[in-house]
């Protein structure tokens, strides 16, 4: 499974796999602009389940591989929250 979200000519994926699961595409060049980072240390991989944009640089997304939702600065890779 793979999400797919548009924001300012940005597409951000979340898939259901153990590394690189969450990425940020330039939709105009059709290229990976970067990883986002999801810590899963301890863990099997990310898994993710869902992602969101919450602003310009900061999304959210959830996993089962740690069962938790991270909040995850595109530009720092600076977790502001980290739930589970």
């Amino acid at each position: 499974m793979t999400l797919l979200l548009f924001q300012e000519m940005k597409i951000l994926t979340g898939s259901w796999v153990a590394t690189h699961s969450l990425q940020v595409w330039n939709y105009t060049e059709g290229k990976l602009e970067k990883d986002v980072p999801f810590d899963y240390k301890g863990h099997d991989g990310a898994y993710l389940y869902c992602a969101q944009f919450c602003d310009k640089d900061v999304v959210v997304a959830g996993c089962r591989g740690t069962n938790n939702v991270q909040a995850i600065n595109t530009v720092t890779g600076e977790v502001s929250l980290n739930h589970s």
